[in-house]
């Protein structure tokens, strides 16, 4: 996956929009320039045809649970 080029407070609903096919939750380093530090994870999230923000909101909030639970045990294991 690459970076998204839907990154504000309405980035699901700018995905269903645009079209997307795949979306997904990405955790990285922040750095001095906006949505541009490492990486540490990210996970695709499929958008279906008859999805709307109320059927994949529940599918963000499931996987980024889990992705957030990795990324604190990832930089932990680091430091």
């Amino acid at each position: 996956m690459n970076r998204t080029i839907f990154v504000t407070e309405t980035a699901i609903q700018d995905a269903i929009a645009y079209g997307v096919k795949i979306t997904g939750i990405t955790t990285h380093i922040i750095d001095d320039v906006y949505d541009k530090g490492i990486i540490i994870y990210q996970h695709p999230i499929k958008v279906g045809a008859k999805d709307t923000f109320d059927s994949l909101y529940p599918k963000f909030v499931k996987k980024g649970k889990k992705i957030i639970l990795k990324t604190i045990r990832k930089i932990e294991k680091n430091n």
